[in-house]
């Protein structure tokens, strides 16, 4: 989400910064792939923190860091500080894998709690 929801705004928020016309195009596409780049280049290291530190923390440190950014990018008053909050911001999420992770794992107890319980409940009944 946090990749997505500037594109709708995103040229006319480089305009207003005064680049001219011809430009605006170059420097949304560079601004949208910062994010991108700079989450591909911290997920290592994200990862490495989540193993250390544990999952529920570092999610809330990207989550902290996500809002952080988000007014800091609603505020920016150049080019060059929405870039650099944009970068900030993707490397802020780059524990997008720590989530699916803990999603995963998550589904993954329900769907073995229920199995569980279905087994417990037919078990008799399905091996006759």
């Amino acid at each position: 989400m946090a990749l997505t929801s500037v594109f709708p705004y995103l040229p006319e928020m480089i305009a207003s910064f005064g680049v001219d016309q011809t430009d605006v195009a170059r420097w949304a596409g560079f601004t949208g792939a910062i994010f991108s780049i700079s989450q591909s280049l911290t997920a290592v290291a994200w990862g490495r923190a989540s193993d250390r530190f544990g999952r529920k923390p570092i999610i809330l440190c990207g989550l902290a860091c996500t809002m952080i950014c988000f007014l800091v990018w609603g505020m920016s008053t150049s080019l060059p500080m929405a870039i650099a909050v944009r970068a900030l911001m993707g490397s802020g999420n780059g524990n997008g894998k720590t989530l699916h992770v803990t999603h995963a794992s998550f589904l993954g107890n329900v769907a073995d709690a229920r199995n569980s319980r279905y087994h417990s409940n037919h078990g008799g009944r399905d091996g006759a």
